[in-house]
């Protein structure tokens, strides 16, 4: 057979940079029948059926297999088992060629470099080492995770995993919360592990997320594709701390909501007056308890206009003092300030400086042999404050008197 070589690259305007199709198919002619070559733009032709859509069929070799790949499959496993295993441990499959220099294209004998040719640059063939290179796993997914009341969506990916069975995927490793699970396709069994690392966290809401789901997953009523799921790995770890943990964090979420501000989670642990502070809080603007202070008011500045010797008098018997003060708050990374009203009880007026007419500073002491004490309530705003004090107070007086401090409600 002849071929113009001058027709075929003389017709072709690209001939400097693409194979023309009268060379590749002079190339295809030399082929087994059902196959030919096909040009892939970089001036490389490949094997590939003659008809559209039909499969390619490759054969002439054995599997080349290592000591621990024939370990895990064991002695009786099928060529499906030996596809299992290599896409889930994501590794290349080396083969031994038959007959040394030929592969089966659809049963047809080739020539190893006459499979893929380059006739502008000669393809040369110096080691003949071939692999089978199984498909990529699919992208990244994401799966939901709660306590029920707390869900958290995370994006797990499948890893590599040396089973013919068991397919294994993970969450990112660099998150609050880590999770790792298998799943046997022959036996329908799941086993999973947790993990939390509060330093990954953003905000406190990802504190309390990761808490409360962590600990759900403990004490085996975590949630995992809308289903709970039991079977958790988890360390022996007391339970009792990850709970109150995880309840002062929603406490402190619960504030941020109240006072519509984002805390900065903080990157050293939490003292004991922290967490009485945000006890304040929280009982003062969620539960609407008021809190005995740990302050003890020696005196109280302000301007009275007194001029009767009995009211005067009456100054110094026991009395109970109402005044509405700036509470001021550094609290995680943020300050703010919250109108409170100020109740002292057991006290009465020892002394008092006047300039002039006008008392401008009543001099406290302990009324009838008692310690006399504070009680705050806080309010989120003044509207909130007025709307207190302008309802009738006699329901809450007692409850006012009867305030706990803050760490009792820790205690």
């Amino acid at each position: 057979m002849f071929i113009d070589f001058d027709e075929i690259f003389n017709d072709d305007k690209n001939a400097e940079t693409k194979v023309p199709q009268g060379l590749v198919d002079y190339l295809s002619s030399n082929l087994p029948k059902g196959v030919k070559y096909k040009s892939d733009g970089n001036d490389n032709c490949y094997v590939v059926p003659e008809g559209e859509g039909e499969p390619l069929k490759f054969g002439g070799f054995i599997c080349d297999l290592s000591e621990q790949d024939k370990k895990i499959l064991g002695k009786n496993y099928s060529f499906d088992d030996m596809l299992e295993y290599f896409y889930n441990a994501q590794k290349a499959v080396k083969l031994k060629l038959i007959k040394k220099g030929m592969i089966l294209v659809n049963d047809k004998e080739i020539a190893i470099d006459k499979f893929i040719v380059n006739p502008l640059s000669p393809i040369t063939i110096k080691d003949e080492q071939f692999f089978m290179f199984p498909p990529k796993f699919p992208k990244p997914f994401k799966i939901k995770i709660g306590d029920g009341v707390y869900w958290k969506e995370i994006e797990v990916q499948r890893i590599p995993n040396e089973s013919i069975n068991v397919a294994t995927f993970e969450s990112n490793k660099n998150a609050p919360i880590y999770i790792k699970y298998a799943l046997d396709d022959k036996t329908h069994n799941m086993k999973a592990s947790i993990s939390y690392n509060l330093k990954y966290v953003n905000s406190v809401r990802d504190i309390v997320e990761s808490l409360k789901i962590y600990l759900a997953f403990c004490e085996k009523r975590g949630y995992m594709f809308d289903n709970i799921v039991p079977i958790m790995d988890v360390p022996d770890l007391d339970n009792k701390v990850l709970s109150d943990s995880a309840n002062f964090w929603e406490k402190v979420l619960k504030i941020e909501k109240a006072l519509g501000i984002e805390f900065i989670p903080p990157k050293e642990d939490i003292d004991f007056a922290t967490m009485c502070e945000v006890e304040f809080l929280y009982q003062c603007l969620i539960n609407k308890n008021p809190i005995r202070d740990t302050e003890i008011i020696t005196s109280i500045n302000g301007k009275w206009d007194i001029y009767k010797e009995d009211e005067l008098n009456d100054l110094k018997k026991p009395t109970y003092f109402e005044l509405v003060v700036d509470s001021k708050f550094s609290l995680f990374g943020k300050t703010f300030s919250l109108p409170a009203m100020m109740s002292i009880f057991d006290s009465q007026v020892e002394s008092y400086e006047k300039n002039g007419d006008i008392i401008e500073k009543l001099i406290l002491c302990n009324a009838d042999g008692k310690q006399r004490f504070t009680v705050v309530l806080l309010f989120k705003n003044e509207e909130e404050l007025e709307l207190f004090r302008g309802k009738d107070r006699k329901k809450d007086f007692d409850r006012l008197y009867k305030a706990k401090r803050a760490k009792e409600y820790l205690l």
